[in-house]
C-alpha cells in the first residue's frame, strides 16, 4: 500500500513538473515572439523616419534650387543638398 502510494506521488510529482517546465517554455516563446514584434515595429518606424528624412531633404532642396534659378542664380543639385541640410 505505501509502495503504491509513493509510486503514485512520485508520478503526480513528474506530471507537475514536465507541466510547469511547459508553461514555462510557453511563456518564453511568448516572450520571444513579443520582442521580435517589438524589434519589427521598430525596424519599421527607423525606415519609416529615414524615408520621411530623404524626402523631406529632397523637397527642401528642390524648392531651394528653384528659388535660386528665379532669382538667376545657378547652383548644383550637391549644393542645394548641402543647402538644405544647413
Amino acid at each position: 500500500m505505501l509502495k503504491s502510494l509513493g509510486m503514485l506521488v512520485t508520478q503526480v510529482t513528474q506530471q507537475i513538473r514536465s507541466a510547469d517546465q511547459q508553461s514555462h517554455s510557453r511563456a518564453d516563446r511568448a516572450q520571444q515572439i513579443a520582442q521580435q514584434t517589438e524589434r519589427r515595429r521598430r525596424r519599421k518606424t527607423v525606415a519609416l523616419l529615414a524615408v520621411m528624412f530623404i524626402v523631406l531633404v529632397l523637397v527642401f532642396s528642390f524648392i531651394f534650387h528653384e528659388l535660386m534659378a528665379r532669382e538667376g542664380r545657378s547652383y548644383s543639385w550637391p549644393t542645394s543638398i548641402y543647402w538644405t541640410m544647413t
